[in-house]
């Protein structure tokens, strides 16, 4: 098969960039261009990587000669093509790292949309990012000694504003084509040279958002039918092609087209971030798709025509994920998940990205139709290339066995070569720039002078197109699936239908029909004439073969000529025992598309039969009823005896947006309301959002999930009528907390309400007319609310947002009344402050020192704005006798005190801080105080340069105390420069990139909490960090250092072995990472650390 391995690495993936063909790359890593020097280093790692039994590693390519590669693919020739980086950071941008563009960046619709976004935000910066550009890199092995020894840059120049990472290359005969967002490009070096000199946009449109670092377009792989496949992450596109407009803004997809970029279609949409494709021998295509960071998990995941999996952009951007992880939409099958989407075969690896399936050579048989996939998480110790096996059930996969192949490597792509070895990038070390690359071989020993893979390899770079039709034929049965494929496009070259109906209607082998069928399948697509009413005769003869794959790719191949004289022979196949037959022909009346009430019965009693048991096959059913039944044969059954049909009926509806779909709003069973609540609103269908709206109305409670939409549907519509049901709802105590605050939340944004969607996260601005009836409405019942413990903050923080002056009494009894909760009382009176109301002083005076901590601490914040001189003497009482909590809301509000007491009280502090006389808890806060003061500031300077003198933990030491925990499990779990679920799980939810830190609190104290935060390469977790060492006399060992003192250190290499090595034996140590964790010294605040410290500090189970 022909394919490349096209990845943009998982996560935050950062690296550096080659400067444009001719000019001369940097030596200085503080420059653009940066490549790092020739070294050793890559032969000596190999010492440290953990491989399958039998499999040796060789290094066959490093830095300088290639650097900071995403992806790379390998010839027929053997030629290397790498996709290098220099981008990141520097043109291409992660969000993470621009929150202020968030919501502008969610509202782009197109990719003029965002770069009139980086115009506006980076300004004057824009030009300079010219100066970084992406290249493909050429590399050859001129002297056969299976080292690549020369290194061209094949093509560059890749550096408008617009572009983002080059992260897809594949050649295909004379052409190379190249993913970089937004174009998808077809590249051809005419006079063989080693450089591109000809270039051709297929299309352009793609990379609507900035998103996430490497979200890009990538997968490049021609498939059977000979069609080009890639991938695209959530980045989006909006693609205008041939009169079509391919609208997909908000999410990730697989995409086709034809090899000259003609017939863009979309193939299976709703992904995150898909890397690789890749097909297996059937003919059935796969990719992983990456995790949010959210506590979800990634996927395996069946690629399949018209398959949604569900993922939107704008779920990134809510703190909890929305209906992403609230329905667990990223889960296998489980009973209460939307039947709107295809979910994933299972929840595999952490960090997906390069997959390659078995070429059917090489490597041992216990490899055999295995797919190879990267695992990159950033550090060595925990990433490697994991095998699984998948096997049918039904019309769908499961994962039958899977291992690792090799381990304590950073791969982000790996590729089959013409000889039969497996080969993959390493991407060095950690996230960032480093300038350096290298690409490995993994084989057996025997493999090296193996004459069969020499023979092969040889094969491959022959020219097909000059062999005969009857050698063509024969190589359709070779073992390498990689020649069969290239016979099989070499017979089509040559039309020889003849070669291939008679190879489909053989019985020699199966892989060889298949073959002969796809080459039938792609005669019949693209010519006319007898060679295609051959081809389509043949392959209808084939649908009553006596093998179900031959009758099931049959039916695929001939729903591509669009032929509504199919639809007969294919509604017959409706009814084969076999599910994966059963599939293809739904798959195939779909693409075909001719409305048929015939067939849409036969699909119904499908359906009926299959009784929602096999996901993929209700998927075709479904999606081809919404291509072929009409609305009225749909309507019908929507009160069928099956409740698999009614299932269909709704989900077919909701494909073709009928308004019918409300009818659904009712039903019994909460399952199918939730459905068609769920398509009414997110798809949306307009024609039934006032009906879905008007559920929240009803007395009686639903599902949450239920009244979250019905809530948000009505904040869309924004209506008098839908703003006054909300206010009802909130008043409904039969309701569940969470639906009634989602209420007073909406509305406390009702006069300006934020374009965000609350369910999906996406863009979806709404207007809101005649907002203040609805206020007034919601002024009569806000005694109501503000006497329920449940509603009570939540309604005074909407008195405040609303201006209902009216309430401040309200506001002020309840910031009296001892009986409700301190939270509610302190939002009231910050209710009071919000509203400037006469009634907060009165409020402040009634507070005593018996009010819970935290209204004291709002007080004490508060008095100092309405009360300066009063408040500093109070301030410093605090600040000698009150808690610590208390001393740090005086701090704040000194800070805020524009007075000259409060500027010569820090100053006292200031000096108490000199002398080692204050506790670290609230250090922090005087500081930040003191450096609000333009007085204080140099002493302030001069704490900063002191600190620095103790050491690389000094400036941070006060963060070991004081902090807020609740404030920390955000910072934990949800600032998105730092996500520390990424890599770390805690309480069964997280990646597991790094140590698990269950009980992490009672392992570590603050001191070391805070180096291992600060400084995390200084103690890197055993399992997670590796040391390469290297004896004078020439011995190398690799593995964990357990223990190093009284002259020798004690190493346990990745077999368990412990070695004794004396010191003065010893030539060096080679650290094989640095800890993959990012200074979060660097990316927290002072405060956010402390915070997370303090949180850490409370895991102590």
């Amino acid at each position: 098969m022909v394919r490349t391995s096209t990845l943009v690495l998982p996560l935050v993936l950062c690296s550096a960039v080659l400067a444009q063909h001719g000019a001369q790359q940097s030596t200085d890593p503080k420059k653009p261009m940066y490549v790092a020097p020739k070294s050793d280093d890559g032969q000596k790692e190999i010492a440290s990587f953990k491989l399958a039994e039998g499999l040796t590693a060789d290094l066959i390519a490093a830095e300088p000669d290639i650097c900071n590669g995403v992806a790379f693919s390998i010839d027929d020739q053997g030629r290397f093509y790498v996709c290098e980086t220099f981008r990141i950071g520097d043109g291409v941008f992660d969000n993470r790292s621009y929150m202020q563009w968030k919501d502008a960046d969610l509202a782009c619709l197109t990719v003029a949309d965002r770069v009139a976004k980086y115009d506006k935000y980076l300004k004057e910066k824009v030009p300079t990012y010219s100066a970084y550009t992406e290249r493909v890199r050429m590399l050859v092995d001129t002297d056969g000694n299976g080292s690549l020894d020369r290194s061209t840059i094949f093509a560059e120049g890749f550096n408008d504003m617009a572009d983002g990472i080059l992260s897809g290359v594949l050649p295909v005969g004379d052409d190379v084509y190249i993913t970089n967002i937004p174009k998808l490009w077809k590249l051809r070096d005419s006079d063989n040279d080693g450089v591109a000199d000809e270039r051709i946009v297929m299309h352009e449109g793609y990379g609507v958002h900035t998103s996430l670092i490497g979200h890009d377009m990538h997968g490049l792989i021609v498939g059977p039918d000979r069609r080009l496949y890639f991938s695209i992450g959530d980045r989006g596109f909006r693609v205008e092609h041939e009169g079509q407009v391919h609208d997909y803004p908000h999410e990730g997809a697989v995409l086709r087209c034809e090899l000259d970029g003609s017939k863009l279609e979309v193939v299976h949409h709703g992904l995150r971030n898909p890397q690789e494709l890749a097909f297996d021998q059937w003919g059935d295509l796969f990719t992983g798709d990456n995790n949010s960071d959210g506590g979800d998990k990634a996927r395996l995941v069946q690629i399949t025509p018209g398959a949604d999996s569900g993922w939107r952009i704008g779920f990134q951007w809510l703190s909890d994920r929305g209906a992403w992880n609230r329905e667990k939409m990223w889960h296998p099958r489980h009973p209460e998940q939307t039947a709107a989407i295809l979910p994933p075969i299972r929840n595999f690896a952490d960090g997906p990205s390069g997959l390659v399936y078995d070429v059917g050579v090489g490597l041992p048989d216990r490899f055999r139709d295995c797919f190879f996939l990267c695992d990159f998480r950033g550090g060595r110790g925990y990433s490697g290339i994991r095998t699984f096996k998948l096997s049918r059930r039904g019309a769908a996969y499961e994962v039958e066995s899977h291992d690792r192949i090799a381990w304590n490597v950073l791969p982000c792509d790996v590729e089959f070569g013409p000889d039969g070895a497996l080969y993959f990038y390493d991407w060095v070390n950690g996230w960032a720039k480093s300038g350096k690359g290298r690409i490995y071989r993994l084989r057996t020993k025997e493999m090296a002078n193996d004459f069969k893979l020499r023979n092969n390899a040889r094969l491959m770079a022959s020219n097909f197109d000059k062999m005969g039709q009857e050698q063509l034929g024969n190589l359709l049965s070779h073992a390498d699936r990689r020649i069969r494929q290239k016979a099989q496009f070499a017979l089509i070259d040559q039309e020889a239908a003849d070669v291939l109906k008679a190879t489909a209607n053989s019985r020699q082998s199966r892989v060889a029909r298949l073959h002969g069928i796809w080459g039938l399948g792609t005669l019949a697509r693209s010519t006319s004439g007898s060679n295609a009413k051959q081809s389509v005769n043949t392959l209808r003869s084939l649908l009553e073969d006596d093998d179900g794959d031959v009758r099931a790719m049959s039916a695929r191949m001939l729903a591509d000529t669009r032929d509504a004289d199919h639809v007969d022979a294919l509604r017959k196949l409706l009814r084969d025992d076999n599910s994966r037959v059963k599939r293809e022909a739904a798959l195939a009346l779909a693409r075909i598309g001719k409305p048929s009430t015939q067939a849409s019965e036969d699909l119904f009693a499908m359906l009926h039969h299959n009784d929602d048991r096999d996901l993929v096959l209700r998927h075709a059913g479904v999606y081809a009823l919404g291509e072929v039944a009409s609305r009225q044969e749909l309507v019908a059954r929507m009160d069928d005896n099956s409740r698999a049909v009614q299932r269909a009926v709704l989900l077919a509806l909701a494909r073709q947006r009928g308004e019918e779909i409300r009818g659904f709003l009712r039903h019994e069973d909460e399952q199918f309301r939730y459905e068609a609540a769920r398509a009414i609103y997110e798809l949306p269908i307009p024609g039934a959002m006032q009906d879905l709206a008007l559920l929240v109305y009803d007395n009686e409670a639903d599902s949450e999930r239920i009244d979250w939409r019905a809530i948000n549907a009505a904040r869309m519509i924004g209506e008098v009528e839908q703003g006054e049901g909300i206010v009802h709802l909130a008043t409904q105590v039969s309701h569940s907390k969470k639906v009634r605050l989602e209420a007073l939340n909406v509305l406390a944004e009702w006069r300006a309400p934020h374009g965000q969607c609350r369910v999906i996260g996406n863009w979806r601005p709404c207007q809101h007319p005649d907002a203040d009836i609805v206020v007034q409405n919601f002024r009569g019942s806000a005694d109501v609310l503000l006497n329920d413990k449940v509603t009570s903050a939540a309604t005074a923080r909407t008195i405040a947002k609303l201006g209902v002056q009216e309430k401040a009494p309200s506001l002020a009894n309840l910031v009296a009344n001892k009986a409700m909760p301190a939270a509610a009382r302190v939002a009231s009176l910050n209710a009071l402050a919000d509203l400037k109301a006469d009634e907060l002083q009165g409020a402040l005076a009634a507070i005593d020192g018996n009010a819970p901590v935290a209204l004291r601490k709002r007080a004490v914040a508060l008095l100092s704005h309405t009360s300066p001189e009063q408040a500093v003497p109070v301030l410093g009482s605090l600040l000698d006798n009150a808690s610590l909590g208390e001393k740090q809301a005086a701090c704040e509000a000194l800070g805020n005190l524009a007075h000259a007491s409060a500027t010569e009280l820090l100053r006292t502090w200031m000096q108490r801080i000199s002398n080692g006389k204050v506790k670290k808890g609230v250090v922090l806060d005087i500081l930040e105080a003191a450096n609000k003061h333009e007085a204080l500031k140099p002493l302030v300077t001069a704490h900063e340069t002191a600190s620095k003198l103790l050491g690389p933990l000094g400036p941070y030491d006060m963060c070991t105390d004081g902090g807020d925990a609740n404030a920390g499990r955000k910072v934990f779990h949800d600032f998105e420069a730092t996500r520390c679920t990424r890599c770390h799980m805690l309480n069964n939810k997280g990646g597991n990139a790094g140590p698990v830190l269950n009980g992490i609190g009672m392992r570590l104290q603050p001191d070391k909490l805070l180096e291992s935060l600060v400084q995390p390469s200084a103690v890197i977790a055993e399992g997670f960090g590796t040391t390469t060492v290297e004896m004078k006399g020439g011995a190398l060992f690799a593995g964990v250092i357990t223990k190093d003192q009284d002259g020798a250190i004690t190493l346990v290499d990745i077999n368990g072995k412990s070695h004794q090595l004396l010191w003065d034996k010893i030539k060096s140590r080679s650290p094989s990472k640095a800890s993959a964790m990012p200074l979060m010294g660097e990316s927290l605040s002072k405060r956010q650390l402390r915070d997370l410290i303090a949180f850490l500090k409370k895991q102590n189970k």
